[in-house]
């Protein structure tokens, strides 16, 4: 089975490749051969290589700036998922789809499930719902994605909250933190053993013709 993985140096994408199953053949190109921005060259890419799977780990995740550069960040977040989409469609290939809570409003008092209603109030949630329903449009009919919406990753590496607070106590005798945010932190490694473990399962259901739910959350 041959995987693309976009999103490669990220916490997800990094914590995706060392949890590869061993008989996958994955693809983790650099930004300078698969630049999300530029539609054409990801097309031309994805119909050369024709990868049975596409995670999308990547995307424009800062969320405060993303209000100040949102051209950009529907380009990233929306637009280069249905051009994946369309390239997928044409030829068979499936998208595991990483998506975010932002698609809700926040408003609910107890865990969310995946039917209920979405209401992002940001650039980003907004982003991230037009790429789902994309996709549910071009790739619904014959079973071809997996979206899975998650949380505040954390990992031993690259930039997160936990390891700034870590840094900032090291270096500070008291420091300041907003305290008007509730979220669930999440573990990059298990998430990545997530998003194996959904492909897994799909091609199983598929050679089965039965359906694995296509949105979770973790």
């Amino acid at each position: 089975m041959k995987v693309l993985l976009t999103g490669g140096t990220g916490q997800l994408g990094i914590s995706i490749i060392k949890n590869k199953p061993s008989d996958v053949i994955l693809l983790n190109p650099k930004k300078s051969e698969f630049d999300l921005r530029d539609l054409d060259s990801c097309k031309l890419y994805i119909e050369y290589e024709k990868p049975d799977w596409i995670i999308n780990s990547g995307a424009y995740t800062d969320v405060e700036k993303a209000e100040l550069e949102k051209d950009e960040v529907l380009k990233i977040n929306y637009k280069a998922v249905a051009n994946i989409s369309n390239i997928l469609s044409d030829y068979g290939g499936k998208l595991l789809q990483i998506s975010t809570d932002y698609v809700f409003d926040g408003n609910k008092k107890e865990p969310y499930e995946t039917f209920d209603k979405t209401n992002p109030l940001n650039i980003y949630g907004i982003s991230k719902l037009r790429a789902e329903n994309y996709i549910r449009k071009i790739l619904t009919a014959k079973n071809q994605y997996l979206i899975l919406r998650t949380s505040w990753l954390m990992s031993p590496f690259s930039k997160n909250f936990l390891l700034t607070i870590i840094k900032l106590l090291k270096e500070r005798e008291s420091i300041k933190v907003i305290n008007n945010q509730i979220g669930s932190m999440t573990s990059a490694h298990y998430l990545s053993k997530t998003c194996w473990k959904l492909i897994d399962k799909n091609n199983y259901y598929s050679k089965e013709k039965k359906f694995l739910p296509p949105i979770h959350h973790w």
